[in-house]
C-alpha cells in the first residue's frame, strides 16, 4: 500500500468504509426482516447467524466491523 499511497491517498476511502459497511448491514437486515419468513430465518444457517443479536447491535450503533481502518494507513 505504501507505493500506491505515494500517488493516491486511501484516507478518504478508509474514512467512508465504516459508513458503507453499516449501510450494507442495514440493507441486508431490512431485506431479511421484510422478505424472509421466521421459519426460514431459523432454518437457514447464514440467516440465523447473521440475525443473532443483530437488532440490538444496530440499535446500539455498534460498528459492523470493529476495525481501526486508519491504522491500515499507518502500517
Amino acid at each position: 500500500m505504501a507505493g500506491y499511497q505515494e500517488c493516491r491517498s486511501f484516507a478518504p476511502l478508509l474514512a467512508a468504509l465504516p459508513c458503507c459497511l453499516k449501510l450494507r448491514e442495514l440493507s441486508q437486515y431490512a431485506i431479511i426482516v421484510d422478505q424472509i419468513d421466521a421459519d426460514t430465518q431459523a432454518s437457514d444457517p447464514f440467516v440465523s447467524r447473521f440475525m443473532e443479536g443483530r437488532r440490538a447491535r444496530i440499535e446500539e450503533r455498534q460498528p459492523f466491523l470493529a476495525i481501526d481502518f486508519e491504522a491500515l494507513l499507518r502500517e
